[in-house]
């Protein structure tokens, strides 16, 4: 997986920053300012997911979980992440 760099890198750090300090919703400001190159990295994507699940918005979280497949299917966390929000959202 290629890593993120600057400026990205430093709004996901900022992000996962505001998911600590409870604020979700900045947090998710944080994730939308990332380059659109960028907002389909596995890092971004599993953060959007966490947030989502904190939020219980399954059906966003399902979205991410999707996407994260999609990206990184050869980690497990893609497969549990999306086996997790299936079994919540409506639509699984």
């Amino acid at each position: 997986m290629r890593q993120l760099e600057a400026p990205d890198l430093h709004l996901l750090q900022a992000a996962q920053g505001w998911m600590g300090l409870g604020s979700l919703a900045d947090a998710l400001t944080e994730l939308r300012d990332i380059s659109p190159e960028n907002q389909r990295h596995p890092a971004v994507l599993e953060l959007r997911w966490i947030i989502h699940i904190q939020q219980e918005n399954w059906e966003a979280a399902l979205a991410a979980a999707s996407e994260l497949l999609t990206e990184a299917p050869d980690s497990a966390n893609s497969w549990l992440h999306h086996a997790y929000a299936l079994r919540r959202a409506k639509a699984g």
